[in-house]
């Protein structure tokens, strides 16, 4: 178990952007420290990285690493790399939405749990304020038993940027790991319309429904060539009250409805790698705040199930 006086080793692996940018959040942490590296895609480090002696010619060196505890991975990687890290024993982190199969994944989180090594996915949308009321209140059972949920988000995408798998699993991706933890519950059916661009095939958008075994339902719709800039959140109804944009609505006897505030949870500048810090230390137990990635395995599923739908 680590503890606060010894930091645990990261290696970490990816692009050469990405892996700066981790560095760069773990030097002025005291939890961690960056102990290996390996840009991928045959980008090359400057002359004072590779002095560092940080720098490693294949990925396998950096899991290899005598000092390393944590591997993370950073961008879409090949399975057998993941693999790899927890048969050696070391803890995982990959990047969101990942670019691993369902089935892969969820292989991969049984072999973690027999590796007794912690396997999760880097969500920084988990700590959205939004979102972290929403889930507050369905923890605390306020709404009841769900039976509607909906999102809608309306905005125009910055020139140039792309969606390299699609909008559904690039970006949709992030909504849907939220249902998941809003809604504990299996799709029993699903409904997928894509809005494509004129004359191609590819779509900027999309109207996902997903009705649920335990009778709820919920309505995803995604553009991203809007120019309405409107993001609603989620909407929750359920049995007992409802939410909307942090606030809690219930009716009394009489039958007034009434609102008031939610309580803005209190986070950290930096929550990831703060939870992740207190699961390793076992002061969290890993579902409370970051997921195996047997959830993501599920939401990776639930995309399949939504694209085949059209098909």
């Amino acid at each position: 178990m680590p503890s606060e006086a010894t930091p645990i080793g990261v290696g970490i692996i990816g692009p050469a952007r990405s892996v700066h940018y981790i560095r760069e959040r773990l030097s002025i942490r005291r939890e961690f420290v960056s102990v290996a590296t390996h840009a991928t895609g045959g980008e090359h480090w400057n002359s004072s990285e590779r002095d560092d002696g940080l720098a490693c010619p294949s990925p396998f060196d950096v899991i290899r690493h005598h000092r390393g505890g944590l591997i993370y991975f950073s961008g879409p990687v090949p399975e057998q790399w993941v693999a790899t890290a927890i048969e050696a024993k070391k803890h995982v982190v990959l990047e969101s939405p990942p670019a691993i199969s369902s089935a892969e994944l969820r292989s991969l989180a049984e072999f973690a749990i027999a590796n007794e090594v912690v396997a999760t996915l880097h969500q920084p949308r988990y700590w959205s304020e939004d979102f972290l009321c929403a889930r507050h209140v369905v923890q605390n059972n306020m709404t009841g038993r769900l039976l509607r949920i909906r999102l809608a988000i309306h905005e125009h995408l910055i020139p140039g940027e792309t969606f390299s798998r699609g909008v559904l699993c690039d970006i949709g991706f992030h909504s849907l790991d939220q249902l998941f933890l809003l809604l504990d519950d299996e799709p029993c059916s699903v409904s997928f319309r894509p809005f494509p661009r004129s004359g191609e095939s590819t779509y900027d958008g999309f109207l996902a429904v997903i009705d649920f075994v335990g009778g709820a339902s919920a309505m995803i719709e995604l553009q991203t060539r809007s120019l309405l800039s409107l993001r609603t959140g989620w909407l929750l109804e359920g049995t007992n009250g409802a939410y909307r944009s942090g606030r809690y609505y219930s009716k009394t006897k009489d039958g007034e409805i009434v609102d008031e505030p939610v309580t803005k949870p209190n986070i950290s500048d930096d929550p990831f790698f703060d939870a992740l810090f207190a699961v390793l230390r076992r002061e969290e137990v890993i579902g409370s705040t970051l997921q195996e990635l047997s959830h993501s395995a599920r939401v990776m599923k639930l995309i399949d199930q939504l694209e085949r739908s059209v098909r």
